[in-house]
Order: structure tokens, then C-alpha cells, then sequence
């Protein structure tokens, strides 16, 4: 039996290998609709992505998911542009829109492609406490 370890290396091995192979294109429109929810995008990162200068929250809001355990890679699946090796404090929105403004489908068209957290919790930013709830 595998260990947990071993199981998460096998699934960052499988995600790899799906991205440089043409069953991904064919995954593409299935896994932009699931990943369409910053919640989702959120949940890749889970306890593995431990970068001090940038959040996990940051870069999901900015429309990447992280591409698993062993290494600080993340990538956008709608322009399927790939940064890592944070050394510095990073702007996540500002770095996607300066590499994928013009091409990119999340960023062209965020309404369509987006499902912000803070669309369904209130404001979840680090400058509030708990969310917002408005009584309407």
C-alpha cells in the first residue's frame, strides 16, 4: 500500500504528464468549467504551496492553480501560461495581465470565466476579519 507521499507524487507525476500530452486539450473545456470557481482553484494549493512573499489566495483570485506537490508551479488554464521560482514579492494579477492580457480568456472576459469567492461570502480580503454579510 502507498503512503500519502507517494499518492500526491503520483498525482503531480499524472498532472504533468496529462499537461504534455494531447489528452489534456481534451480535458481543457471540462477542467476550465470546474476550475471557473476561485474555491476551486483554491483547494489545489491545500498545505504544499509555501511561499512566504505571495498567497495561495492571491493566485487563485488571479485565475491559476497550483500544479502540485514538489514544486512552486502554477499555471492558468485558459492561456495555459506557467510561472515559478517565486524569489520576490509577486503581484499575481499584475504578472498574469502582463504576460496574457491581450490572450487570455479569463482575463478578457472575467464575468464568463470567473467565479470570485467574494461573489458568494462578502469580502474575504485580509483587511476584514470575518465576511461581509449585507441583509437585503
Amino acid at each position: 500500500m502507498a503512503d500519502i507521499a507517494t499518492l500526491e507524487l503520483m498525482d503531480h507525476l499524472r498532472w504533468r504528464l496529462l499537461c504534455k500530452t494531447d489528452n489534456f486539450q481534451e480535458q481543457l473545456p471540462s477542467l476550465k468549467a470546474h476550475y471557473r470557481k476561485e474555491s476551486e482553484r483554491l483547494l489545489t494549493y491545500g498545505e504544499e504551496f509555501k511561499i512566504s512573499h505571495i498567497t495561495s489566495s492571491a493566485l487563485a483570485r488571479a485565475g491559476f492553480i497550483f500544479k502540485g506537490p514538489g514544486c512552486d508551479e502554477v499555471m492558468c488554464l485558459w492561456c495555459q501560461v506557467v510561472f515559478g521560482n517565486f524569489k520576490a514579492p509577486v503581484d499575481a494579477d499584475a504578472l498574469h495581465m502582463a504576460y496574457s492580457e491581450n490572450i487570455c480568456e479569463f482575463l478578457i472576459n472575467p464575468d464568463m470565466h470567473n467565479e470570485p469567492i467574494t461573489q458568494r461570502y462578502g469580502d474575504l480580503s485580509p483587511f476584514h476579519a470575518h465576511p461581509v454579510i449585507v441583509n437585503g
